[in-house]
């Protein structure tokens, strides 16, 4: 035999070793990367289920607080006495809604407060949507909630003669309207 025959041989043998190599190698590597595929998917899975029972938990929690809290006679008094207040406050947020519109109206005739305000304007439509989705949003989803039926507890004592008796608040009247006068100046 001659040297390339054995070199070639040779060679042949290593290429068959490596390839082998290589095969066992890619088959370790799917059973590591399988393995560690079904340990993701297990920790995922029971972090899941840990989260929907928590949230469960909590939601159960605050559902019966909620029917505590709602079936206290002070929510329902406190409710009562708030009430002409928050119309009254509606009423002047109207009041002042109005003559904020007009001011804004006059100042954007002004070309330059005019792009003033249309910058501040897309900051704040950034603003108000954030507050919205954040803040806003859930709360409402909370107050637009199913009220809880009127549930008295059969254990709450008899008011006695010694407690004063709790007066109904009158409704606020709503505020009166006042005209005012612009001034001018003679330019």
């Amino acid at each position: 035999m001659s040297i390339a025959s054995d070199v070639r041989s040779y060679a042949d043998s290593a290429l068959e070793q490596g390839k082998q190599v290589v095969d066992q190698a890619q088959s370790r590597f799917s059973d590591v990367q399988g393995g560690a595929q079904d340990f993701a998917s297990k920790t995922a899975g029971k972090a899941a289920v840990k989260a929907s029972e928590t949230y469960t938990d909590l939601r159960t929690r605050g559902e019966a607080i909620y029917e505590r809290v709602s079936t206290l006679p002070v929510v329902e008094r406190a409710t009562t006495v708030a009430e002409p207040y928050v119309a009254q406050l509606n009423g002047y947020r109207t009041t002042v809604s109005d003559k904020v519109e007009q001011l804004y109206t006059d100042l954007k005739k002004n070309d330059q407060v005019a792009k003033v305000l249309g910058v501040a304007e897309t900051a704040a439509g950034v603003v108000i949507e954030t507050v919205n989705d954040r803040v806003v949003n859930p709360v409402k989803s909370l107050l637009e909630r199913e009220p809880v039926t009127d549930s008295k507890p059969t254990t709450a004592k008899a008011p006695t003669a010694e407690a004063a008796p709790v007066k109904a608040a009158a409704p606020a009247k709503a505020p009166a309207k006042r005209t005012t006068t612009r001034r001018t100046t003679k330019a």
